[in-house]
């Protein structure tokens, strides 16, 4: 599916992998945004690094986001005209109670840390979700949450 905003600006919508707040798809833990928010591709690259400084090579992180809106810009000392310039930025549109990042590892206290710390590079207020050991009445695991900032 492709939608034209303006003469120059094309995006193209997949079916994406990210899911609502209710559910943890690959791992025990989750970050998940509270407000709608866009974000780029250095925010999410920022909070990776500091989760895998963290986690290491304990865990498995995975990250549910696929960039669609592109920023194209001239450079500053360019005359006008000569057609559009080099793509300059890519952004990814939040919304509410979507689920950013799954990490699934053992070592819950280093969950905490390492989802408190990457919380705060990243520009909206976030909550920890994570899976409890105990099952509920009808099966299903139970997730509680942890508001960030």
């Amino acid at each position: 599916m492709v939608i034209f905003l303006k003469k120059h600006i094309k995006i193209f919508i997949k079916k994406k992998m990210s899911h609502k707040c209710n559910s943890l798809m690959y791992g025990n833990v989750g970050l998940v945004c509270l407000k709608s928010k866009v974000i780029t591709t250095n925010q999410i690259e920022s909070a990776r690094i500091i989760i895998k400084r963290i986690i290491k090579k304990f865990g498995k992180l995975y990250i549910f986001n696929k960039f669609f809106i592109f920023n194209t810009k001239k450079p500053k000392g360019i005359r006008m005209g000569k057609g559009k310039g080099p793509l300059n930025n890519k952004f990814y549109q939040l919304k509410n109670n979507e689920i950013l990042f799954e990490l699934k590892t053992n070592y819950f206290k280093a969950n905490l840390l390492a989802f408190n710390k990457a919380s705060k590079k990243l520009p909206f207020i976030s909550k920890l979700l994570y899976q409890t050991k105990q099952k509920s009445y009808n099966g299903f695991s139970r997730y509680n949450c942890i508001r960030n900032r």
